[in-house]
């Protein structure tokens, strides 16, 4: 998919999963891709509805909770007051993760955007800024540029394209 944008070969592997199988439920995160990535809104919703997750992990190992993935789903299916109400469970979830462990990019992305989902862009902003200096892609070649994308789709959620565009030049 990310090489040649085809869904197929996708489609082709989680289907081969069994419905009850730890592979399936491991897979959450791609049948939900697979469903946004399609324009299926609302698979992409009962995916995250479904999952007995609480936190996925992407191909980067970025570590988002699950819930941040259905309030974008709501937002899509234009359900805006329930992506309001996860995002400030989301908010409240991340700040006290944040209080209790200290900083940590996967904390301070999903803090990041909880704010912009609620309308709080500066806040938004500065938790950006501390996932930038956090998880650089000097110190990991791996997940330094996936938090970047992470942050270039935050910034257009917030309406700096520019911005956004600045992240994906450094990538």
């Amino acid at each position: 998919v990310i090489w040649k944008g085809n869904l197929a070969p996708l489609r082709s592997a989680l289907g081969a999963l069994l419905p009850d199988s730890d592979g399936y439920a491991g897979n959450a995160i791609n049948f939900y891709h697979q469903s946004w990535w399609s324009r299926d809104y609302q698979a992409a919703a009962e995916t995250v509805e479904r999952s007995t997750t609480e936190d996925w992990i992407d191909r980067s190992n970025v570590i988002l909770p699950a819930r941040l993935y259905l309030a974008w789903a709501y937002e899509a299916l234009g359900e805006r007051a329930k992506a309001s109400a996860l995002y400030t469970g989301l908010k409240d979830r991340a700040q006290t993760a944040l209080v209790e462990q200290g900083d940590d990019p996967n904390h301070n992305l999903a803090l990041a955007f909880a704010d912009a989902g609620l309308g709080f862009g500066q806040d938004a902003v500065r938790e950006g800024q501390k996932v930038a200096a956090l998880m650089p892609v000097s110190v990991d070649a791996l997940s330094g540029p996936a938090y970047l994308v992470f942050l270039a789709q935050l910034d257009v959620r917030l309406g700096d394209d520019n911005s956004a565009l600045d992240q994906l030049a450094q990538l």
